[in-house]
Protein backbone atom coordinates (compact mmCIF):
# COMPACT_ATOMS: atom_id res chain seq x y z
CA UNK A 1 0.00 0.00 0.00
CA UNK A 2 1.33 3.24 -0.81
CA UNK A 3 1.37 6.01 1.94
CA UNK A 4 -0.19 9.68 1.14
CA UNK A 5 2.03 12.56 2.60
CA UNK A 6 0.55 15.04 4.26
CA UNK A 7 2.19 18.43 4.20
CA UNK A 8 0.75 21.29 6.85
CA UNK A 9 0.84 24.92 5.47
CA UNK A 10 0.90 27.91 8.44
CA UNK A 11 -1.72 25.81 10.25
CA UNK A 12 -3.25 28.91 12.32
CA UNK A 13 -6.50 26.96 13.92
CA UNK A 14 -6.68 23.92 15.57
CA UNK A 15 -8.96 22.17 12.77
CA UNK A 16 -5.13 21.33 11.39
CA UNK A 17 -3.89 19.51 14.14
CA UNK A 18 -7.00 17.59 14.48
CA UNK A 19 -7.14 15.97 11.30
CA UNK A 20 -4.03 13.93 13.21
CA UNK A 21 -5.75 13.25 15.73
CA UNK A 22 -6.64 9.60 15.54
CA UNK A 23 -4.02 7.15 13.89
CA UNK A 24 -4.29 6.39 9.85
CA UNK A 25 -2.48 3.26 8.45
CA UNK A 26 -2.79 5.08 5.05
CA UNK A 27 -1.07 8.66 6.02
CA UNK A 28 3.30 8.37 6.57
CA UNK A 29 4.17 9.48 9.60
CA UNK A 30 6.54 11.82 8.80
CA UNK A 31 4.26 15.35 8.47
CA UNK A 32 5.96 18.24 6.96
CA UNK A 33 5.01 21.59 8.45
CA UNK A 34 5.94 25.00 6.69
CA UNK A 35 5.13 27.48 9.74
CA UNK A 36 6.53 30.74 10.84
CA UNK A 37 7.22 30.51 14.65
CA UNK A 38 4.79 31.40 16.77
CA UNK A 39 1.95 31.12 19.13
CA UNK A 40 -0.06 29.56 16.52
CA UNK A 41 2.89 26.97 15.16
CA UNK A 42 3.27 25.86 18.94
CA UNK A 43 -0.86 25.53 19.52
CA UNK A 44 -0.55 23.40 17.12
CA UNK A 45 3.01 21.27 17.67
CA UNK A 46 1.92 20.90 21.57
CA UNK A 47 -1.44 19.11 19.61
CA UNK A 48 0.39 16.88 17.87
CA UNK A 49 2.51 16.14 20.63
CA UNK A 50 -0.85 15.29 22.94
CA UNK A 51 -1.58 13.17 20.76
CA UNK A 52 1.37 11.20 20.26
CA UNK A 53 1.38 10.53 24.26
CA UNK A 54 -1.52 9.75 25.47
CA UNK A 55 -2.29 6.67 27.10
CA UNK A 56 -5.04 5.78 25.05
CA UNK A 57 -5.06 5.23 21.35
CA UNK A 58 -1.78 6.92 20.59
CA UNK A 59 -0.65 8.59 17.14
CA UNK A 60 2.70 8.48 15.98
CA UNK A 61 3.20 11.42 14.01
CA UNK A 62 6.86 12.59 13.58
CA UNK A 63 7.31 16.68 12.97
CA UNK A 64 9.30 17.99 10.46
CA UNK A 65 9.09 21.74 11.17
CA UNK A 66 10.30 23.94 8.01
CA UNK A 67 10.57 27.89 8.77
CA UNK A 68 11.87 30.35 7.12
CA UNK A 69 11.30 33.63 3.91
CA UNK A 70 9.10 31.97 1.25
CA UNK A 71 7.39 29.01 3.02
CA UNK A 72 5.08 28.76 0.53
CA UNK A 73 7.68 28.60 -2.44
CA UNK A 74 9.78 25.95 -0.60
CA UNK A 75 7.09 23.56 0.13
CA UNK A 76 6.25 23.72 -3.30
CA UNK A 77 9.70 22.98 -4.62
CA UNK A 78 10.60 20.66 -1.42
CA UNK A 79 7.88 18.08 -2.54
CA UNK A 80 7.56 16.41 0.53
CA UNK A 81 3.69 16.02 0.54
CA UNK A 82 0.48 14.85 -1.51
CA UNK A 83 -1.49 17.15 -0.13
CA UNK A 84 -1.53 20.31 2.10
CA UNK A 85 -3.93 20.83 5.12
CA UNK A 86 -4.80 24.96 5.59
CA UNK A 87 -6.38 26.24 8.56
CA UNK A 88 -6.82 29.39 9.65
CA UNK A 89 -5.26 32.63 7.71
CA UNK A 90 -8.95 33.24 6.13
CA UNK A 91 -7.46 36.89 4.11
CA UNK A 92 -5.01 34.93 1.98
CA UNK A 93 -6.68 31.47 2.06
CA UNK A 94 -8.41 31.28 -1.16
CA UNK A 95 -4.78 32.81 -2.96
CA UNK A 96 -2.83 30.02 -1.18
CA UNK A 97 -5.06 26.80 -2.53
CA UNK A 98 -5.28 28.39 -5.90
CA UNK A 99 -1.08 28.52 -5.72
CA UNK A 100 -1.09 24.77 -4.15
CA UNK A 101 -3.40 23.29 -6.70
CA UNK A 102 -1.84 25.03 -9.79
CA UNK A 103 1.65 23.54 -8.31
CA UNK A 104 -0.18 19.60 -8.31
CA UNK A 105 -0.94 19.53 -4.90
CA UNK A 106 -4.26 18.26 -3.76
CA UNK A 107 -5.44 20.49 -0.63
CA UNK A 108 -7.84 20.64 2.53
CA UNK A 109 -8.64 23.68 3.74
CA UNK A 110 -11.17 24.71 6.72
CA UNK A 111 -14.01 26.98 5.92
CA UNK A 112 -14.04 30.17 5.22
CA UNK A 113 -12.37 29.98 1.74
CA UNK A 114 -13.91 33.17 -0.45
CA UNK A 115 -13.59 36.48 2.53
CA UNK A 116 -13.55 39.15 -0.23
CA UNK A 117 -15.14 39.74 -3.38
CA UNK A 118 -11.61 40.56 -4.95
CA UNK A 119 -10.84 36.48 -4.69
CA UNK A 120 -13.11 35.35 -6.70
CA UNK A 121 -10.71 34.78 -9.35
CA UNK A 122 -9.24 32.68 -7.27
CA UNK A 123 -11.88 30.88 -6.78
CA UNK A 124 -12.39 29.32 -10.14
CA UNK A 125 -8.79 28.22 -10.56
CA UNK A 126 -9.44 26.64 -7.38
CA UNK A 127 -12.18 24.73 -8.75
CA UNK A 128 -10.67 23.44 -12.33
CA UNK A 129 -8.02 21.54 -13.14
CA UNK A 130 -6.60 18.01 -12.07
CA UNK A 131 -5.74 18.82 -8.38
CA UNK A 132 -8.83 19.68 -5.93
CA UNK A 133 -9.45 21.15 -3.02
CA UNK A 134 -11.90 20.02 -0.61
CA UNK A 135 -13.77 21.31 2.67
CA UNK A 136 -11.50 19.84 5.57
CA UNK A 137 -14.85 20.43 7.40
CA UNK A 138 -17.24 18.36 6.06
CA UNK A 139 -19.58 17.86 9.21
CA UNK A 140 -22.07 20.74 7.96
CA UNK A 141 -22.68 18.32 4.71
CA UNK A 142 -23.33 15.29 6.56
CA UNK A 143 -26.70 13.29 7.24
CA UNK A 144 -26.69 13.76 10.92
CA UNK A 145 -26.18 17.27 10.48
CA UNK A 146 -28.61 17.74 8.35
CA UNK A 147 -31.26 15.38 11.01
CA UNK A 148 -30.06 17.69 14.01
CA UNK A 149 -30.62 21.05 12.27
CA UNK A 150 -34.60 20.01 11.17
CA UNK A 151 -34.52 18.67 14.78
CA UNK A 152 -33.76 21.65 16.11
CA UNK A 153 -36.15 23.59 13.66
CA UNK A 154 -38.76 21.76 14.74
CA UNK A 155 -39.58 20.91 18.49
CA UNK A 156 -42.35 19.68 17.86
CA UNK A 157 -41.70 16.66 16.72
CA UNK A 158 -39.94 15.44 19.79
CA UNK A 159 -40.32 18.20 22.41
CA UNK A 160 -37.44 19.97 24.48
CA UNK A 161 -34.33 18.33 24.93
CA UNK A 162 -33.19 20.25 28.08
CA UNK A 163 -35.59 20.52 31.26
CA UNK A 164 -35.70 22.92 34.07
CA UNK A 165 -34.97 20.05 36.62
CA UNK A 166 -32.24 18.48 34.90
CA UNK A 167 -29.45 20.85 33.83
CA UNK A 168 -27.89 17.79 31.65
CA UNK A 169 -28.31 17.71 28.03
CA UNK A 170 -30.56 14.48 26.80
CA UNK A 171 -28.81 14.22 23.51
CA UNK A 172 -25.06 15.11 23.21
CA UNK A 173 -23.56 15.04 19.66
CA UNK A 174 -19.84 14.69 18.80
CA UNK A 175 -18.34 15.21 15.62
CA UNK A 176 -15.11 13.41 13.94
CA UNK A 177 -13.13 14.73 10.80
CA UNK A 178 -11.26 11.98 9.14
CA UNK A 179 -8.71 13.02 6.58
CA UNK A 180 -10.16 9.34 4.60
CA UNK A 181 -13.13 7.29 5.69
CA UNK A 182 -13.85 3.66 5.65
CA UNK A 183 -16.99 2.06 5.33
CA UNK A 184 -17.39 -1.58 5.35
Amino acid sequence: MTLSHAVFYEPGHFHAALTLRTPNPRLAPDIHVYATPGPERQAFVTLVERFNTRAENPTHWRLHLHEGPQLLQRLVADGHGDFVVLAGRNNTKLETMASLTQAGLHVLADKPWLTDSRQLPYLAQVTKGPCVAMDLMTGPYSLRAQVKAQVLRTPELFGTFVTHEDPAPAIELASVHHLAKQVN
